[in-house]
């Protein structure tokens, strides 16, 4: 006949029986930011002509102000951001990104 597989012990399976997984969630945006991997558009700082590419749908789900810049012209690359230096839009990019508050001022 058909054989029923029947575990030795019965396994404990409440809430407090499982194993807490750490969350890697941080790291994970830390690695699409630094890594670059499948951007779609580029912060231009004018002062330095520096740019630093970053995921339009990250940065605008983050920054009304952002959301809005994007949302003005969606179909470019590039988008100006007039004041900032690539060190500060970095900074700021980390931030969205992953919550990093060690920002200089």
């Amino acid at each position: 006949g058909m054989q029923h597989y029947k575990p030795e012990t019965k396994k404990d399976c409440s809430p407090e029986a499982l194993p807490t997984v750490k969350s890697t969630i941080i790291n994970d945006y830390k690695e699409i930011l630094t890594e670059c991997r499948f951007s779609d558009a580029e912060l231009l700082f004018p002062a330095s002509g520096e740019t630093v590419k970053f995921h339009r749908a990250i940065v605008a789900a983050h920054s009304k102000p952002l959301f809005q810049l994007i949302s003005q012209n969606n179909k470019s690359k590039q988008y100006v951001i007039e004041g900032l230096d690539s060190v500060a839009g970095t900074d700021l990019l980390q931030y969205i990104y992953y919550g990093d508050t060690t920002i200089d001022p």
